[in-house]
């Protein structure tokens, strides 16, 4: 049985990434980015097979993140993507 892609390039498996966080060093009641947990988490899935990876998407975190926050966690994907 051969699988259909539903967009041409769009193939595999694709993980929706959670965004870990931790306490703010300026301010522990407000979290900040893990950024370091953040490319730990992307390389595990790739080196488990993931051919795809969902930052900030609609169901998790992204909704209450700042639009910086969000450029940040997607920079972060991508450069430890691309180790």
């Amino acid at each position: 049985m051969s699988v259909q892609p539903i967009r041409p390039g769009f193939t595999g498996v694709f993980t929706a990434l959670v965004t870990p966080m931790r306490p703010s060093a300026s301010d522990g009641d407000v979290p900040e980015i893990d950024e370091a947990g953040l490319a730990a988490l992307v390389e595990a899935q790739l080196a488990g097979g993931v051919t795809g990876l969902v930052a900030c998407g609609t169901t998790g975190e992204a909704a209450t993140m700042s639009a910086a926050e969000q450029g940040r966690v997607i920079r972060v994907v991508v450069e430890a993507a691309r180790r």
